[in-house]
This record gives structure tokens, sequence and C-alpha cells, in this order.
């Protein structure tokens, strides 16, 4: 991969984690009928390992 392909999956990966965590997280809180653990349990984790992937391939040189 080239620098700037790499500085464009990083970008996007760190995009994906925000809407991955938000996304899941919120529809775990404001879900009808209490908290879904499950989904924000979910939301967690793929953001993280969205962050994650982006940072490690963003220091990649």
């Amino acid at each position: 991969m080239t620098q700037k392909q790499r500085e464009s999956v990083a970008k996007y990966l760190y995009d994906v984690s925000k809407l991955s965590y938000t996304g899941l997280v919120l529809y775990g809180f404001l879900k009808e009928g209490g908290p879904r653990l499950i989904a924000v349990i979910i939301g967690v984790l793929v953001g993280s390992l969205a962050f994650l992937m982006a940072y490690l391939l963003e220091g990649e040189r």
C-alpha cells in the first residue's frame, strides 16, 4: 500500500469507529424496554477494534 492509501484507509476506519460506537451504544441505551447490554458491548468492541486498526495502520511507514 502506498502512504496515501494507508492514510485514506486509516481515515475510513476512524469514521467506522466513530459511527459504530455511537450508533450501537446509543441504540443500546435508547431502545424501548431498557438498555440492551449486548448492543452496547458490540458497539464498544467494534468501535475499539476499528480505532486500533486505524491507529496501527497509520503508524506503519
